[in-house]
């Protein structure tokens, strides 16, 4: 069976607001691993807002506890390497042309730990 999984917008996990998902497959097996959500213009829209409206508590977190949250995310990721948007960043990001994703949130939190 197909892991599915729903979007993470404004603080909540939500299906596409046309209720479409779409099927990805894992490109090493042929097999079904996800039912993804089939986002929209209109979810588009509702997440660029969360984010603008993040934006002023973002800009005022501490940059010591705003590196603490990018060192969780590179926690999560290396602990749960199967959940969706991790394997797909990794999918991207390891391509020789691309920064390495993992190295840049280690290497900033760890920096700004070193200077906090």
């Amino acid at each position: 069976m197909a892991n599915e999984y729903k979007m993470y917008i404004g603080g909540a996990w939500v299906d596409a607001k046309g209720g479409e998902t779409f099927a990805d497959y894992n490109p090493a097996t042929g097999e079904l691993w996800a039912q993804i959500p089939k986002g929209e213009r209109a979810d588009a829209k509702v997440a660029v807002d969360a984010a603008h409206n993040a934006r002023t508590a973002w800009a005022d977190t501490p940059h010591p506890q705003r590196a603490a949250y990018f060192l969780k995310v590179e926690g999560l990721r290396a602990t749960h390497p199967s959940v969706a948007g991790f394997s797909f960043w990794q999918q991207v990001y390891d391509r020789p042309c691309c920064i390495k994703f993992p190295g840049i949130l280690n290497y900033t939190p760890r920096g700004a730990r070193r200077t906090a």
